[in-house]
């Protein structure tokens, strides 16, 4: 929390304790700066198990949970994004430049890993209350998070939450300081303490009273915003532990593979804070996030028949009746189904598809026949004549891990077409 030329301050922690917080009187000062960033570095570091803080956990262990990090809003996302803009690369001469580095990238790193299609590390608690309650209000306004939480609070009745509600939206839950306590009461601290020279300890204790009040009312927001997500009654998606392996994965390649050649001396592949570095690496970080869309929908649709229902309308799967179900070779059947939904069928032969709650049972298209509505295919099952299963539309793995070792071979024609194009745009400016 702050501004171009207020205090700042920043509140972390465990949710289930008192936040750390660390602040600074006048930021417009670097050195000063720097080191309420170092402070705030060491703490975050260490728990993303930087080998430097914390070499015993190096490496994340196979099966161990996944870190996250919780922001009450938007706001606070673009925040890190501005923090490892000022720091993640930088050469200047300040102290305790290798932790501010360290913290550039890694806010850089969690930025990115935000972005990746069905990740759980990155997780904003205003986002996370909308998708799963109604609230009766405009967008707009359910975009602030005391708002949310206010409607929230089961042991008042309708016309004292909307009250509460209310008079929450007018305190500020964002990043900026509220303007009427910067006016009257921070503007006039922070002129008498550039007076002397940014030396008396006396006004920079009042102005860090203040900043820790408002990070205060802050982080209480949040924490109570959190508690009602994860105190929710309702039933876990079954889906979610494929969410939890994708934003394994993908740290991995972002943080942890990168902290590991570091220690070793290694060459690092940090990336870059406005774009991809290379044409043929965006093309692969296109590939692997399309699959994780991907396998999102299908893992999340598996443990929940309206989203199946969804994906099926969708084009991504089919409502169908066992028609016939031959026995072949081995443990494989042949299954001769006709299908009621969707009316016109997009499907073409080799296809998979997985009935629903079942993903480790893969069918294979052989053959289409749209004007009977049947379909034939090819898999181990157990399947009756008559009985109705929901067939989703599933992506195997190595169709996408393929197409990225294609793309990234020296010598294939996709690659060429990649440079080719890279360099046409460097020299003429356009393509």
């Amino acid at each position: 929390m702050g501004g171009e030329s207020t205090p700042w301050g920043i509140s972390v922690g465990s949710p289930h304790s008192k936040p750390e917080i660390f602040t600074v009187a006048d930021p417009r000062e670097p050195q000063a700066r720097a080191r309420m960033i170092s402070e705030f570095a060491n703490y975050l570091l260490k728990y993303f198990c930087h080998p430097r803080l914390n070499a015993s956990e190096s490496v994340l262990q196979a099966g161990a949970p996944i870190k996250q990090l919780w922001i009450p809003d938007p706001s606070h996302l673009d925040l890190l994004h501005q923090i490892a803009y000022g720091y993640a690369f930088a050469n200047g001469p300040l102290d305790d430049m290798a932790d501010l580095n360290d913290l550039g990238r890694l806010l850089n790193c969690l930025f990115i890993q935000w972005q990746h299609p069905g990740q759980q590390m990155v997780m904003i608690i205003s986002d996370c209350l909308r998708s799963m309650y109604t609230f009766p209000a405009s967008p707009v306004r359910q975009h602030h998070l005391g708002f949310l939480t206010a409607w929230l609070a089961d042991d008042r009745t309708r016309t004292e939450r909307l009250a509460n509600a209310t008079e929450a939206e007018e305190t500020s839950i964002s990043t900026t300081i509220d303007g009427a306590i910067e006016r009257k009461l921070l503007n006039p601290l922070l002129e008498r303490f550039t007076k002397t020279g940014r030396t008396d300890e006396v006004i920079s204790r009042e102005i860090r009273n203040i900043i820790e009040h408002q990070l205060n009312d802050r982080w209480n927001t949040a924490v109570n915003g959190l508690r009602s997500i994860t105190t929710d009654q309702r039933e876990e998606n079954p889906g979610v532990t494929t969410l939890a392996g994708i934003s394994t994965n993908s740290w991995n390649q972002l943080w942890v593979r990168n902290v590991n050649f570091e220690r070793k001396g290694q060459q690092t592949f940090w990336p870059a804070l406005e774009t991809d570095k290379s044409p043929t690496s965006a093309a692969i970080s296109a590939n692997k996030r399309a699959l994780a869309a991907t396998q999102s929908k299908e893992a999340l649709a598996h443990g929940d028949q309206e989203l199946a229902m969804d994906l099926i309308n969708s084009g991504h799967g089919m409502v169908c009746e066992v028609n016939q179900s031959l026995k072949t070779e081995g443990d494989l059947k042949h299954l001769i189904v006709e299908y009621s939904i969707p009316s016109n069928l997009d499907v073409r032969i080799g296809t998979s598809f997985c009935p629903f709650g079942q993903q480790d049972t893969e069918l294979t298209v052989l053959e289409v026949d749209p004007a009977k509505h049947i379909v034939r295919l090819e898999g181990k099952s157990n399947f009756k004549v008559g009985e109705q299963l929901l067939l989703l539309e599933h992506t195997p793995d190595f169709l996408i891990e393929g197409k990225n070792r294609y793309i990234g071979l020296k010598g294939s024609p996709l690659n060429d077409l990649i440079i080719s194009i890279s360099n046409t745009s460097a020299k003429n400016g356009s393509i």
